[in-house]
């Protein structure tokens, strides 16, 4: 009975559901299999850490299947339950607000202190980025700009506050855009683009 597998050997059956959805999800033709396995998994965990691996693979599967609604709409589901609620189509305010909030904290960090950033460490925030990482070929594909920047805005925030991670870079590299796009800066775009090719290196090194 699956139901006292789950209860009597717990951590065992989480690692062969994980694996099984793990295997599935990179094969389109499995990709069936794959939501199949996850929806298993969802309804079985005992915790919101152990949904992790679960909601990156819903998403990679539901990607390579072309399914790209169903990607998009599975990953705000994974981040309001992470905490992160977002809006399939934002406001153009609310980006703007959120762009113009990211960008001061930015801008009060010189180089030095930036490539000083901590790595990030807190699992919760890894999954946020990753899941967000794992989203954006859908909405390229699917032209959202609105919650492309959005996305951007999260990873620039998220490293800005709690460590920078590899979303960092390009992020910084993406708010050198927005800095021609939006404010005419082109000076300042063009310290951030030095800026995220520092950041890579420093990061290659640790690596």
């Amino acid at each position: 009975d699956a139901d006292v597998t789950w209860r009597q050997e717990y951590d065992l059956t989480l690692a062969l559901h994980n694996e099984l959805a793990l295997a599935s999800c990179k094969c389109a033709e499995s990709n069936a299999i794959c939501q199949k396995t996850v929806d298993t998994i969802l309804s079985n965990v005992r915790c919101v850490s152990n949904r992790h691996k679960a909601f990156l693979e819903s998403v990679h599967g539901s990607t390579l299947a072309g399914n790209l609604d169903e990607a998009l709409d599975f990953g705000l589901w994974a981040l309001n339950e992470l905490g992160v609620p977002m809006k399939k189509n934002p406001s153009k305010l609310g980006i703007l607000v959120r762009l113009l909030r990211t960008r001061r904290s930015l801008r009060s960090k010189s180089r030095t202190e930036m490539l000083s950033l901590p790595r990030m460490t807190d699992e919760n925030r890894l999954v946020v980025l990753n899941l967000i990482d794992e989203m954006n070929p859908s909405l390229f594909i699917l032209s959202n700009e609105g919650l492309q920047l959005a996305h951007h805005e999260i990873q620039m925030f998220y490293g800005l506050r709690y460590g920078w991670t590899s979303s960092t870079m390009s992020a910084t590299a993406t708010f050198g855009l927005v800095e021609i796009a939006a404010f005419n800066n082109p000076e300042r775009a063009g310290q951030l683009g030095q800026l995220a090719l520092d950041m890579l290196d420093v990061y290659e090194k640790d690596e």
